[in-house]
């Protein structure tokens, strides 16, 4: 596996969609130089686990103050507590 900073994107990042079973963390932190320096959009699920949400978004704001974050969709499923489902940030 190679983060995303490691690849070397010669071209312009303006758009990331993640979904990739509880693993976001892990990439957002292995694109942290991209996402600071590029400021993409984004669109995150962070349905996988309970806090996914909450974590991704203090990440975002880390790497990022000036973004806009937004949640939005719920996820309940076979009685988990209600969560969000997607998170943006633009």
């Amino acid at each position: 596996m190679v983060s995303l900073d490691d690849i070397g994107v010669s071209e312009r990042v303006d758009f990331i969609k993640m979904d990739i079973e509880g693993a976001e963390v892990d990439a957002i932190r292995g694109g942290s130089r991209t996402i600071a320096t590029q400021k993409p959009r984004l669109a995150i699920a962070v349905y996988h686990e309970e806090g996914n949400a909450r974590q991704i978004c203090e990440l975002l704001r880390q790497i990022r103050p000036d973004y806009k974050i937004r949640c939005r969709g719920i996820f309940a499923w076979d009685g988990c507590e209600p969560r969000p489902f997607m998170v943006y940030a633009w």
